[in-house]
């Protein structure tokens, strides 16, 4: 799964992964040669998280958390800092390497990794920490209200292609955060090719073709949205929006 999103990291930043890749494989034919991969999975689930946040000295960048440096692959290579989302990929590719079954389970707003050892296991990797389910629910309560509860749905394996769409998620808010709307719009050009008929990501699509002065792809965009939800809060103000739209001079691209 992480070298599927490298080849997508590449297309949108416009940089080579191959060092990327000569990377991690040095780091594990390096560990193998110092390491005996444990027969006990347990065990190995302790190899694994010595071996990204001690050995590597992976981590979440708290200080700088919103970069998006953070969620492209090569720059958390590199760097060896990242976020939930970043990091998932790359503990879910050495957690492959060491014969770990590993899940990222459907809990909105972060990345957290289910280990299929003899009890269910779930782990933050932002911070490298193992979490019980009472912990996981106040990561959802965090994101959702304290009145949200932990159910079934929220526990779901998610399928590749999900995955894929959460962390080009993450990177598109980064770049919109940071004002690179043209970076931010190749990534969701990528959403749209997983999801082509997703009225929210058509919105978010139409918003950065507006912040590039593209008018008329704007409209076309909203008032797709507008026709899928129209009973959405936003409908309303995305007509608005329109108007406003069609008054300005158009701008040749």
């Amino acid at each position: 799964m992480l070298f599927e999103a490298l080849a997508l990291n590449e297309e949108l930043s416009g940089r080579e992964s191959q060092r990327s890749r000569h990377q991690l494989f040095n780091w594990w034919r390096n560990w193998l040669l110092q390491h005996t991969p444990a027969t006990d999975a347990n065990e190995r689930l302790l190899q694994l998280i010595d071996l990204v946040y001690h050995e590597l000295a992976f981590s979440g960048n708290w200080k700088d958390f919103f970069n998006s440096q953070n969620v492209y692959l090569d720059t958390m290579i590199e760097q060896r800092l990242g976020t939930s989302a970043s990091l998932a990929l790359l503990v879910s590719y050495f957690a492959h390497k060491l014969d770990l079954p590993c899940d990222v389970i459907n809990l909105p707003g972060c990345f957290v990794l289910r280990f299929i050892l003899d009890d269910d296991c779930y782990f933050d990797p932002f911070t490298g920490e193992q979490l019980t389910l009472r912990e996981v629910e106040l990561k959802l309560r965090g994101y959702k209200g304290d009145l949200a509860r932990l159910t079934g749905d929220h526990l779901r394996a998610l399928e590749q292609p999900e995955v894929m769409v959460r962390w080009l998620s993450a990177l598109k808010s980064a770049l919109i955060r940071e004002d690179q709307f043209e970076g931010a719009l190749r990534v969701s050009e990528t959403l749209l090719q997983f999801n082509p008929d997703d009225p929210h990501e058509m919105r978010d699509r139409g918003f950065l073709f507006q912040q590039l002065d593209c008018a008329n792809v704007a409209i076309h965009d909203y008032e797709y949205f507008i026709e899928k939800c129209p009973r959405d809060p936003v409908a309303d103000l995305l007509k608005i929006q329109i108007r406003s739209l069609e008054q300005e001079p158009s701008t040749l691209h």
